[in-house]
């Protein structure tokens, strides 16, 4: 008669690798997980600093005009500078075109008054 075989039990050897690869699984999957959720996170912050910087909330929106308006007054103040810049070179032009005509003028009167 036959006698059933008994039935072979894994060796520990099998065993080890089994648990190694469901480790390893296990492990590659809270990789995953960690990385899917810091995507997520930082998918969530773009969104509400893109939503910021486009609509804004108030203090974003207070401070983005106190910045445009100390660029303006430096624009205005800038525009000024050079307008007076250019009234003094206009004046210096227009003192030395004077001291130039009076040089002339002494120059005759001091020849007309030498005999």
């Amino acid at each position: 008669m036959d006698e059933p075989k008994p039935t072979a039990r894994p060796s520990w050897l099998t065993i080890g690798v089994i648990g190694a690869a469901l480790s390893v699984a296990v492990y590659v999957f809270v990789i995953g997980a960690e990385i899917g959720t810091m995507k997520q996170k930082v998918a969530s912050n773009e969104l509400r600093i893109t939503a910021l910087e486009v609509h804004g909330s108030g203090p974003v929106q207070a401070t983005a005009e106190k910045v445009n308006a100390v660029t303006q007054r430096a624009d205005r103040i800038l525009t000024e500078v050079l307008l007076m810049q250019k009234l003094v070179s206009d004046l210096a032009a227009n003192q030395q075109a004077q001291g130039v005509v009076l040089d002339r003028l002494r120059e005759d009167v001091a020849k007309g008054r030498s005999p």
